[in-house]
């Protein structure tokens, strides 16, 4: 569907060039100049890794939302992955490689792995603070970090305000243009040179010139005809845990210049979407983050029974999900619908359902403000025990008791608990833009594009089958900083530097 638009937007292009040539064009201004396209962590990250290392460089950052920038980068509440010390590194690659189940390129992985410590140095000196850390599914040891004071809010808000805050400190050398949405890239003799754009102020495209472009556009998590075209089959009709934003824009672009795609069909689930009992079949929901179970979450299905390590995998977890979770985990008032055909009722949601359940150590670890938030929010409801929790959930009470007995975390019938509706939900798409390790997106046949970057969820080939908790973060900081100073590099005509020494 993707490669079927590219000639069509070939003759617009052609026809806008002669339509609007000479009185919407932006004048490329003296200084060199980096358009950057979208405004989550990967392109608030690449920005200032650009204006940080060319003194005289210019930046556009573009973002097609029209008000707060982060978007799905803002929704992370986890944390973000490192290993901080030498001695930490190995294990790290070796665990990403594992997750990725083959299909991870060594080579981005050994650049995510070690340049993790700097990205840490560098949202730090951005003022992002990161005291607390857990160990996330997949992980063999504790090295996800995020804000251990509540007042910081979840750690994704947390980094987009403060690396939005960093670069305000740059004056007139950064340009935000918010509502602005790019509708291909200009490209003379394959170098990438620019982009149109139209916002809200102008019914007809602007052209904006440049020396690079980077595109940090997210990935397609909420674009139902593009999950449609390239997911499997488990994730069809699955609800998302995306913004409305998420719909694949950076892959059109890349395609119209020759960007190859890679793994398209690495969709991950995440096991943990939180169901509204008050909106059951909503397709939007948000989502229990992985710390709840970094901390000692139990997950439980309809009968009770605990059915999975809760530190495995991300696809680990939900494959338990589909197979042991066949009660589903709400009333059944809330898991019925009306039938339009004949008013007759049809009683279970096409993915599985499980209880995940925490104690008051856990809670105290989550911490007790984002717990209320979700109490608020009606997605999470707190019982005096699991005698109440049973009753009202209608689990045999000897079967929650057998499982608290045989659980790890040290919970205990007498426990007051706090406990979600979750369900396995589309989260991230690990496919998109074939890039390499300097960021320079590549075409099929693996040739750089000249003056194309990219970051973030857009690119794809580095978490292969299946992506760690904390490196969607990772990956925006490490690769929107090298593809900052890339782009910074080659739009003042000097080598680009080696990934050894970003």
């Amino acid at each position: 569907m993707l490669r079927s638009l590219v000639g069509s937007e070939m003759c617009i292009r052609d026809r806008y060039q002669r339509r609007v040539r000479g009185c919407v064009m932006l004048i490329m201004a003296h200084a060199p100049r980096v358009v950057v396209v979208g405004a989550g962590v990967a392109g608030l990250s690449c920005s200032l890794s650009v204006l940080e290392h060319q003194p005289e460089a210019q930046v556009w950052l573009l973002d097609k939302a029209g008000h707060v920038f982060g978007c799905n980068s803002a929704k992370a509440s986890s944390g973000i992955s490192a290993a901080v010390r030498e001695d930490q590194l190995e294990r790290f690659r070796e665990d990403t490689l594992t997750s990725g189940r083959g299909l991870s390129n060594p080579d981005l992985v050994k650049v995510l792995v070690e340049h993790s410590a700097r990205a840490m140095e560098f949202l730090d000196r951005s003022g992002v603070v990161l005291s607390s850390i857990s160990q996330l599914g997949g992980h063999s040891e504790p090295r996800t970090y995020r804000p251990g004071c509540q007042s910081h809010g979840n750690v994704g808000r947390h980094m987009v305000d403060r690396l939005t805050s960093r670069l305000s400190e740059f004056g007139d050398r950064l340009t935000i243009l918010r509502g602005a949405t790019v509708t291909r890239l200009v490209q003379e003799e394959r170098r990438v040179v620019g982009v149109w754009y139209k916002d809200s102020a102008c019914s007809l495209d602007k052209q904006l010139r440049a020396q690079a472009v980077v595109l940090t556009t997210g990935g397609f998590g909420a674009c139902g005809t593009l999950v449609a075209e390239y997911g499997k089959p488990i994730v069809q009709g699955l609800a998302t845990t995306n913004s409305s934003t998420t719909t694949g824009d950076g892959l059109e672009l890349g395609i119209q210049v020759g960007a190859g795609l890679t793994q398209m069909d690495c969709i991950q689930l995440h096991p943990t979407g939180i169901v509204d009992p008050a909106d059951p079949h909503n397709k939007s929901k948000k989502l229990a983050g992985e710390m709840f179970r970094g901390y000692g979450g139990l997950l439980c299905n309809g009968e009770g029974r605990r059915f999975v390590n809760e530190l495995e995998t991300r696809d680990v977890v939900t494959a338990a999900m589909f197979e042991h979770c066949t009660e589903h985990c709400l009333p059944a008032h809330a898991i019925e619908e009306p039938n339009s055909a004949d008013s007759t009722l049809i009683a279970k949601p096409a993915a599985p359902t499980a209880w995940l359940i925490l104690n008051q150590a856990v809670a105290d670890q989550v911490g007790m403000e984002t717990l209320e938030w979700y109490l608020r929010a009606g997605l999470c409801r707190e019982w005096p025990s699991s005698l109440d929790f049973c009753h009202d959930s209608l689990i045999p009470v000897q079967s929650l008791a057998d499982t608290m007995a045989e659980c790890p975390h040290g919970y205990s019938p007498q426990d007051r608990l706090w406990c979600f509706v979750v369900t396995p939900c589309i989260h991230y798409c690990m496919g998109g833009l074939a890039f390499d390790s300097d960021a320079k997106v590549l075409t099929e046949d693996g040739h750089d594009i000249p003056g194309l970057y990219a970051a973030g969820e857009v690119t794809g080939g580095l978490h292969g089958a299946n992506r760690l908790g904390g490196n969607s973060l990772l990956e925006c900081v490490v690769f929107g900083i090298i593809a900052g100073k890339n782009a910074a590099l080659e739009q003042t005509g000097h080598d680009r530097t080696p990934n050894t020494e970003h």
